[in-house]
């Protein structure tokens, strides 16, 4: 599925490369690994 996914819009990633801020040093609770995918997987430019 992931990379389906990455085919199809690799030309909206031109450098190969997603970043997420996964709250590490936040005080609040950091984002999981569902989360992480979920947002990736939703996201609009």
């Amino acid at each position: 599925l992931a990379v389906h996914w990455a085919y199809q819009l690799q030309e909206r990633f031109p450098d190969g490369q997603l970043y997420i801020n996964l709250r590490g040093y936040d005080p609040g609770a950091p984002v999981g690994a569902h989360e992480a995918l979920r947002r990736f997987l939703t996201s609009r430019p």
